[in-house]
């Protein structure tokens, strides 16, 4: 999978300033290189906000904890909570959605929006990156959505971010834990065979994994071997048909090729890194 693409500079969405009496959206964006919110001025906002971190890493902090955030890192901002988050760096990026109303009040007393759970994370960055922007950057059918439509797919993104979070605090099924194993040991076996030793048809197996885990059976097992690729480079003393060998990609130039399209470096590159 290329590595995805996020504009060159900070940019914000034209959005409807008038709202539906259940809730709307306000100011909303992408915010490139920036180190977030000063920590020596702790932010009190008067609405709702999603901030998906994008690039970059940093903490959060509020009255109640302090978390390390990362790439894939969610924050939700509740209103009256003080709180700030960003980088020493300026290596943070982030999309961000702001709304308000009683419809997120209401998630709010649902545990929807969990202000004892502030951060969370959505791995699979460019998948939930595109997610966003189908709320924010509406195209086809929908370029001239009214407030009820914003509101209506920004609903649908809560809800399926809430359904992630909810799974995440459950026990994967033993059938997961199993395919994660297999798939994370890169043996040759294929998907289909996967799915036989997990009990499951190859197109179900594939449905269960996605909507569990948030990434395809495949797209999981890359992002795995091209962290474990990272690891070999950086240690050095490997050439790249060795580490092809170790991650049982069919040769050299295979392994390079990928770990190029998923970091946008090559082999080579990585290593003379600083």
């Amino acid at each position: 999978m290329a590595a995805t693409k996020f504009p060159p500079d900070s940019s914000y969405f034209s959005l409807p300033t008038e709202h539906s009496e259940l809730g709307g959206l306000f100011e909303s964006g992408i915010i490139r290189n920036s180190r977030g919110i000063s920590r020596d001025k702790p932010r009190i906002f008067k609405r709702y906000a999603y901030v998906y971190l994008l690039e970059g890493n940093g903490i959060y902090w509020d009255p109640q904890r302090e978390v390390k955030v990362s790439a894939g890192s969610l924050i939700t901002v509740f209103p009256e909570i003080p709180h700030y988050y960003g980088s020493l760096k300026r290596n943070w990026t982030e999309i961000y959605i702001t709304f308000n109303g009683p419809i997120f009040n209401l998630y709010r007393t649902q545990k929807w929006l969990d202000s004892e759970h502030p951060v969370m994370q959505l791995d699979s960055v460019p998948i939930w990156y595109h997610r966003f922007l189908e709320v924010l950057k509406p195209d086809g059918l929908f370029s001239r959505a009214t407030p009820l439509e914003y509101l209506g797919r920004l609903q649908l993104l809560i809800s399926e971010i809430a359904s992630h979070r909810f799974q995440k605090l459950q026990p994967d099924p033993d059938w997961l834990v199993q395919a994660k194993e297999r798939l994370q040991d890169f043996s040759p076996s294929n998907i289909k065979t996967v799915a036989k030793q997990c009990g499951l048809s190859h197109e179900s197996f594939r449905k269960k994994f996605t909507s569990l885990v948030g990434q395809s059976p495949i797209q999981y097992r890359q992002s795995h071997r091209i962290t474990r690729a990272k690891a070999i480079l950086s240690h050095g003393g490997y050439s790249n048909k060795e580490a092809a060998r170790l991650l049982h990609f069919a040769d050299e130039f295979h392994f390079s090729k990928t770990f190029k399209a998923s970091t946008g470096f090559s082999p080579r590159q990585f290593r003379s890194k600083p």
